[in-house]
């Protein structure tokens, strides 16, 4: 039985697995260890498809592992009963399948038996439609039945082992969403920079970083400057009173920027507050002043996701390129080396596939297109 300050360490170990500081399968052991057992395990369970994983195990062969989940997991005495036990509770196999009956089963004498598994105690800890997710606790026929004092120890773990799974599930949506949409905003031609209330910026995005290499930014932890100090004064006003939207009176919450350099061109800049200072925050790095960064002019379209996208063949995607970029039909035409009655030819064609029927409409149309927005423009001009 572990004494109080073993327990106290013992629940610290399962609040760090679920901020990462620890794994299951030590925390499982440590569990198994205290309560005077051999084994232990997290155990997966698709009630409806009679389907098992095995989270974390602590003291199993893997052939014992693959026996349950291949045939004993239908001949389980206690699947039911935790299937339908509230979460956090704790029940014993003494209460459901007393030793005396089950050593005449199967599950007993070609499961139990060979793990020296005799007494057992299962708790379920979340459940979700038709998962069941639950811990397990075994313990050999010398130790003998779980008495009144371990019984009350695991019991005081189970509350933590509940929020614990909570907080992985929680943070495991969270970070996932998170993935998810840097992935998102990482296709765009457009910048995104998000700053917390500290300035210090959060997320830049692929385009952010290439602008901020193209016109010499600075976009780090310290914040989001510009190299020339009268366009960062006030980009650091725009910025600031973004992150002020809040304040009664504040006159400039935001807005907007034109930066030029010289023999590079203009970079725009849009500042804008994101959320009120009264949302909740994930660990306290809340976003609150999101930062677009746009450079006007058409995109380098990629000739091969137009083609994609409006069903072109390889020629009239070439040509729609050339003219989106503002050519004539007989610069396009020359700079492809075909005529203008082909080059002609080819526009009657896509005209007819983008439902367009002015080439001032089909710039725009393909301007704006996904080949338009995504970020794969950016990376290669096809001539």
């Amino acid at each position: 039985m572990a004494s109080a300050d073993e327990a106290l360490q013992l629940v610290q170990s399962i609040y760090d697995v679920a901020l990462g500081h620890e794994d299951w399968p030590a925390v499982i052991r440590k569990i198994s260890v205290a309560s005077g057992g051999h084994s232990g395990l997290l155990r997966l369970v698709d009630c409806r498809r009679a389907e098992v994983g095995f989270v974390a195990t602590y003291g199993y062969e893997q052939s014992q592992i693959d026996s349950y989940r291949k045939h004993f997991i239908h001949l389980d005495p206690y699947a039911d009963h935790l299937a339908a036990a509230p979460a956090g509770s704790l029940l014993q196999a003494e209460q459901f399948a007393p030793l005396g009956l089950r050593q005449h089963t199967e599950y007993f004498n070609d499961y139990e038996r060979l793990g020296d598994r005799c007494y057992a105690l299962g708790s379920p800890l979340g459940r979700e439609r038709d998962f069941l997710l639950y811990l397990g606790l075994s313990r050999g026929r010398r130790a003998g039945p779980y008495d009144d004092e371990t019984l009350a120890f695991v019991r005081s773990l189970l509350p933590h082992m509940l929020r614990a799974v909570q907080i992985q599930r929680l943070i495991g949506s969270a970070v996932d969403a998170l993935r998810l949409s840097e992935a998102a905003l990482d296709r765009l031609r457009i910048g995104v920079v998000l700053m917390d209330s500290s300035l210090s910026v959060r997320f830049a995005n692929a385009a952010a970083l290439d602008f901020a290499r193209t016109f010499g930014l600075s976009i780090s932890e310290s914040g989001l400057t510009l190299p020339s100090p009268r366009f960062n004064d006030r980009l650091q006003r725009l910025v600031n009173g973004a992150l002020s939207a809040d304040i009664p009176g504040n006159r400039e919450p935001g807005g907007d920027l034109t930066y030029t350099r010289p023999g590079i061109g203009a970079l725009q800049l849009r500042v804008f507050p994101l959320l009120s200072s009264h949302e909740p925050g994930l660990l306290g790095q809340r976003v609150q002043v999101a930062v677009f960064l746009v450079r006007p002019g058409p995109p380098n379209l990629n000739a091969s996701q137009l083609a994609e996208q409006f069903g072109l063949t390889v020629a009239e995607s070439h040509l729609a390129v050339r003219l989106a970029e503002g050519r004539t039909v007989a610069e396009a035409a020359k700079v492809a080396g075909i005529s203008v009655a082909t080059a002609r030819t080819h526009l009657r064609n896509i005209f007819a596939k983008t439902a367009t029927s002015r080439q001032s409409e089909l710039a725009l149309l393909l301007l704006t297109s996904l080949a338009g927005l995504a970020n794969d423009g950016l990376a290669r001009k096809e001539n």
